[in-house]
């Protein structure tokens, strides 16, 4: 049997000076439904482990959580059947036309393919518009987070603690296969994963409340990276310039579409705040930008071990930014100018090679987004 789980929170309200608001969409908070899935997933969608939905009563001033949680197999048809009629009841008698989420392609994709799949007679967007906060942030910051970033970024202090998607994944997997395994785990558990699931839903509803507070124009550019453990081995931030502009190369980090790293050693030269390097037009470098262009780049300065005190001297920098093709004028002027740092005394024989192989070469910049520097004597 399912498991039903309601709970009424209260909250600020619905409309204050920070709330989301978007182009053709009215009262967002007080007709949207905070949506949330708990899944299982073995290749394709198997079923939903905990469905989570909470909607704002403008009267009460509260969040109204409903949850739904499966103890076996056989509730997999059930708890879409539960969510379809909470959806069209919402709809209906609510006025809720909207379905907030948090990477929706996820979410709302699984719970679509699922209702086809046992042939519940339901479709989504016949009812509601879709609000995925996860891409609007995106579209803002030009940078993808997940969700528990996003609440350390708004100040939303969790009541649950975390769990990771593996965990729950293998939870699941265990009821899925497992008809009596709901009755061995402890009731703690259960709880637990339900307060983590309606503690995402309840997120959503403070992200739309702050939308506007923690993002206010376009260009914003989310504090993901993390200070410097270590203050005292800080370098400023002039040796950090200076480092970069006099070392000979750095290592390039990128990532390629399966997830997997790729670190190179290259030249550069650090130019009007920019990193530039050149390449071959083709390589796994550039199709890891292009299918990535978040990437990271390493420069060591100064650098000695020193044996009888089993350690290194060192200085180091790290840096993190997005980087893209250069055009026109700008490739060009960024070929000089690493020509200028690595054959200057050539430098009237370099531009004519620049402008005989300037269509056969890349020019990639890094605009950085966060950097450290980093010392050990």
């Amino acid at each position: 049997m399912v498991v039903i789980r309601e709970n009424n929170i209260a909250v600020v309200g619905a409309i204050g000076e920070y709330t989301l608001k978007l182009p053709g969409m009215e009262g967002i908070i007080e007709k949207a439904i905070f949506f949330d899935l708990e899944h299982y997933i073995y290749k394709k969608p198997i079923c939903i482990g905990v469905f989570g939905g909470c909607i704002y009563d403008s009267e009460k001033k509260q969040l109204m959580v409903t949850q739904y949680m499966i103890e076996n197999k056989y509730d997999a048809i059930d708890i879409l059947t539960l969510a379809r009629d909470y959806f069209i009841d919402m709809h209906k008698n609510s006025g809720k036309r909207y379905l907030v989420t948090f990477s929706g392609n996820n979410d709302f994709t699984v719970i679509k393919y699922l209702f086809k799949k046992y042939n519940i007679d339901f479709v989504i967007e016949e009812y509601f518009t879709e609000i995925d906060m996860q891409k609007l942030f995106e579209k803002k910051s030009k940078l993808c987070v997940g969700l528990k970033a996003l609440e350390k970024e708004f100040g939303i202090v969790r009541e649950s603690e975390l769990i990771s998607g593996t965990n729950l994944a293998k939870t699941f997997s265990k009821v899925v296969k497992d008809t009596e395994y709901i009755n061995r785990m402890p009731e703690g558990k259960k709880e637990k994963i339900l307060l983590y699931n309606e503690q995402d839903v309840v997120s959503l509803y403070h992200l739309c409340y702050e939308w506007d507070r923690v993002t206010p124009k376009e260009g914003y550019r989310f504090r993901m990276f993390t200070d410097l453990r270590r203050k005292e081995k800080e370098l400023s931030k002039e040796r950090v310039l200076q480092i970069l502009k006099e070392s000979e190369y750095g290592t390039l980090a990128t990532n390629n579409k399966k997830g997997f790293p790729y670190a190179t050693p290259l030249n550069y030269v650090y130019y009007k705040d920019k990193i530039y390097f050149h390449s071959a037009i083709e390589g796994h470098k550039i199709d890891n930008i292009k299918n990535e262009p978040k990437v990271s780049f390493s420069v060591v300065g100064n650098y000695k071990v020193i044996p009888e005190r089993f350690t290194t001297s060192y200085e180091s920098v790290i840096l993190f930014g997005l980087a893209e093709r250069c055009k026109d004028d700008e490739k060009f002027e960024a070929l000089r100018e690493l020509l200028l740092k690595h054959s200057p005394e050539y430098i009237d024989k370099a531009v004519e090679t620049i402008k005989n192989s300037i269509d056969k070469t890349e020019v990639i910049k890094i605009s950085i987004e966060h950097i450290t520097g980093k010392f050990n004597k």
